[in-house]
């Protein structure tokens, strides 16, 4: 019987092209890329991208994909198959999938397993790619031959390729969703605090390049435009209830819905050496954001004792609501209102950490790191040095910030 694939999947600036060879019965059931419900593939991308592309419906899905700069495609257009096992394909006619690649600026070809490997090299005829290509072990259910944990090894090459995305879209506007950026200039400083507690500790040399950073955690308003744009997923107020007007901070996204905003925004989550550095005003020995003066409701939204949580409201103000908590460099609300999502994973003390700035990754971790107090936590929460600890998909009082590459 004769079989025909999709059409390709591709935004606007794709970095990345994706090719399978033709899709299985199940998928053009379903009229869905890799729609069999034992195919690794959105599990094995996920992992590469660092998003959990699976739990999303399949059109969010494939709106991720376009923001991170990734196109899907299949090598053959038609071709006659019984079944859905690559070696019954029979007569295959090719998409031209060469003619994509010289048109758009797509840096990087990975294949979809031996088949599609065979049948994109029949297409090339030998002719000069301006990309470079890959062959990836097939996401297939039928491929069992390869551990998964290699696979995903393998399948993480796509990481470099798609964080190209990020790096072009850095100096483009949020999509209107007006983030004012402060310069926060490089150097070296001591991270963490000896007197803390044991999740603080050691206090270690970290040297920080130059970056910039959001001047507020992103806002209810802005988070919405992201959503309006396709790009962002709103979130279920099921703990918390949601931001009362739009200059509030954004609160209730999981980890990977803040960077969805980031990818979408041409930015990206802090490492955590770089949000404690910032924090500090670049690097210097204060206790907290605004120096060494004791926490007052002047200087920050948190609970100072008694009924007084968030400073009398019991909820988040909007943000930058205590301008004599800022930063040397601007930043406002670094320390109470509400927490925010760094990049790193969580680890129990600073043993080992990066000294480089960059952020701390385990694969497999289950926690992620937020920094910055709250409005319910007392004065101890807004110190730089405070750490907290959670859920990556957890729908809390956690909010997020951003970071970029340094103006040139």
């Amino acid at each position: 019987m004769k079989k025909r694939s999709f059409a390709p999947v591709v935004g606007r600036r794709p970095r990345v092209l994706i090719l399978g060879s033709l899709p299985g019965e199940a998928s053009l059931k379903l009229g869905q890329y890799y729609g069999h419900p034992q195919n690794r593939f959105w599990e094995l991308l996920g992992g590469a991208l660092a998003e959990d592309l699976r739990s999303l419906p399949y059109a969010k899905r494939l709106t991720r994909l376009k923001a991170r700069g990734v196109a899907l495609w299949d090598v053959i257009a038609t071709a006659r198959r019984t079944g859905s096992l690559d070696s019954a394909i029979r007569g295959e006619k090719h998409n031209p999938v060469l003619d994509l690649i010289a048109r758009t600026r797509i840096r990087a070809v990975f294949l979809n397993g031996r088949k599609a490997a065979g049948s994109f090299h029949a297409a090339a005829g030998g002719g000069a790619l301006s990309a470079s290509v890959f062959v990836l072990p097939s996401s297939s259910p039928a491929n069992a031959s390869i551990p998964f944990a290699r696979k995903r090894r393998l399948w993480g090459k796509i990481a470099a390729y798609a964080a190209a995305v990020l790096l072009a879209l850095a100096w483009r506007p949020a999509l209107g969703a007006g983030i004012e950026w402060a310069a926060i200039p490089g150097g070296t400083f001591q991270m963490g605090a000896n007197d803390g507690p044991a999740r603080s500790r050691p206090r270690h040399r970290v040297t920080v390049p130059a970056f910039q950073m959001s001047k507020s955690p992103v806002t209810f308003g802005q988070y919405k435009a992201c959503v309006a744009a396709g790009a962002c997923v709103m979130p279920r107020f099921e703990h918390v209830p949601p931001p009362p007007g739009d200059d509030y901070p954004m609160v209730a996204e999981t980890w990977d819905e803040a960077r969805a905003f980031a990818a979408w925004a041409g930015a990206r989550l802090p490492s955590e050496a770089e949000w404690e550095y910032a924090a500090r005003g670049a690097g210097r020995e204060v206790r907290y954001p605004w120096g060494n003066a004791a926490p007052t409701c002047e200087l920050a939204v948190f609970a100072p004792g008694g009924n007084a949580t968030g400073c009398g409201k019991n909820a988040p103000w909007p943000a930058c609501s205590k301008p004599k908590g800022k930063t040397p460099q601007g930043l406002c609300d670094m320390a109470g209102n509400v927490l925010e999502w760094v990049q790193d994973s969580y680890h129990d003390s600073y043993a080992g950490a990066p000294a480089d700035g960059s952020a701390w990754e385990t694969p497999g971790a289950k926690e992620r790191v937020s920094r910055g107090g709250f409005f319910f936590g007392g004065a101890k929460w807004l110190r730089v040095i405070s750490r907290v600890h959670g859920d990556p998909g957890g729908r809390v009082y956690n909010g997020f910030r951003l970071v970029r590459p340094a103006a040139p």
